[in-house]
């Protein structure tokens, strides 16, 4: 995850911007980019929503959340990074990424540096193509 400008910026077409609820939070992701999309419904994504006060927008009707898979290189902040909070569940569990103005959740990574890929939220993705 990346803070700052980059050479593309957010107001070009090769962008997909990403932003809290209440905006304090923004920036963008460097498309194209490989990504893969799922709908997660274990316990700790529920637990995720819950703790935020947001599983009525967060889980679909059957507990899911909508997730996008993308490298955290492709993910930019713009503004607001004073906002981005993170929180565990477990001592092993995912770092859970979340915008601590209005409790919008942002993502998910693993603690391993190693595997370098977040899981956006569908909360925070605007909804343009």
């Amino acid at each position: 995850m990346h803070s700052g400008g980059s050479p593309n910026t957010a107001a070009s077409p090769m962008n997909h911007p990403l932003q809290c609820r209440c905006g304090n939070l923004q920036g963008h992701v460097v498309l194209p980019s490989p990504s893969n999309r799922v709908v997660c419904y274990c316990r700790d994504c529920q637990a995720f929503a819950r703790f935020l006060g947001r599983a009525d927008n967060t889980l679909d009707s059957q507990g899911g959340s909508d997730v996008i898979q993308v490298l955290q290189a492709r993910l930019i902040f713009t503004r607001g990074t004073d906002s981005l909070a993170c929180m565990r569940l477990s001592d092993k569990g995912l770092l859970r990424w979340y915008a601590r103005c209005c409790n919008t959740p942002i993502g998910n990574t693993v603690a391993n540096p190693r595997i370098s890929f977040i899981g956006l939220l569908h909360d925070c993705l605007g909804a343009e193509p």
